[in-house]
């Protein structure tokens, strides 16, 4: 299955590669006021037609079955990072995920333009274009990806523990890719975020020495969820987990989904 899969997700990029190409794009709005493109619902359909073979349930960010899915099934975002793909950036990217057990085992995230696939299994390790990656960094003076949350007080306090003395910006899902090989060690993200977005980063993450944890059970991310959403999460270095944990047992702050 993962061959198949990860060939699927490469056919999926061609196909978001064939519109971005295009001179003019049919872009819409959804009703929580984001943007959604005809490249989005095509991949979507092409995933829903590609993966009915398997037998399991498919979801996407444009296409939920009527009854959320109880045992495996895939999640996919057919176009991550659509505000890049209709600025004409490369950092778009198709997110593909198989979930066993509310937890995700296989997953893909593919950056078409970039011609950057990042892949992994449960028990085969995390692969960056074929080759294994693994972040193995000792660092202890640490360095961190923000998208804003080390500039608010409970940020600084939080980074103020853990001993961060580099924070550094990335974009789009390449932070998650990037944090996998090594580049940084610590990733907290408390907007907003659904099942589709985490899935496949998720995966890497574990099969390269890290995790990702909900910040309000403090466990790994669980799918399958009411209306697919997720609270906060924090991705961090394995080794990191005790520091971790204690830092957050000691913030004086309510942890819920909102804000960065």
């Amino acid at each position: 299955m993962f061959e198949q899969v990860e060939k699927l997700t490469v056919e999926a990029g061609e196909i978001l590669k064939s519109y971005f190409n295009k001179p003019f794009l049919k872009i819409m709005t959804k009703d929580d006021s984001s943007p959604v493109t005809e490249a989005d619902y095509a991949v979507s359909d092409f995933f829903k037609e590609k993966l009915a073979d398997f037998g399991i349930p498919v979801v996407t960010e444009e296409s939920q079955p009527d009854q959320r899915p109880t045992g495996d099934f895939f999640i996919i975002d057919p176009l991550d990072g659509t505000r890049y793909f209709i600025e004409k950036a490369e950092y778009y990217a198709v997110l593909v995920a198989k979930i066993s057990g509310g937890r995700p085992v296989m997953g893909f995230t593919y950056f078409p333009h970039m011609g950057l696939m990042f892949s992994a299994e449960k028990g085969r390790g995390a692969f960056m274009n074929g080759k294994r990656i693994r972040n193995d960094s000792q660092r202890t003076d640490l360095v961190a990806y923000s998208l804003g949350f080390h500039l608010k007080p409970q940020g600084q306090e939080l980074i103020k523990k853990l001993n961060v003395q580099k924070v550094m910006h990335q974009e789009s899902v390449l932070k998650v890719g990037y944090m996998s090989r090594g580049d940084v060690d610590f990733y907290p993200r408390f907007g907003t975020t659904f099942e589709w977005d985490t899935a496949s980063g998720q995966i890497l993450l574990e099969e390269a020495g890290c995790q990702m944890f909900d910040v309000n059970t403090q466990r790994p991310l669980e799918y399958g969820k009411p209306n697919y959403k997720n609270s906060g999460y924090v991705a961090f270095r394995n080794d990191l987990a005790p520091q971790v944990a204690e830092a957050f047992r000691d913030l004086k702050w309510r942890r819920t989904s909102d804000g960065h």
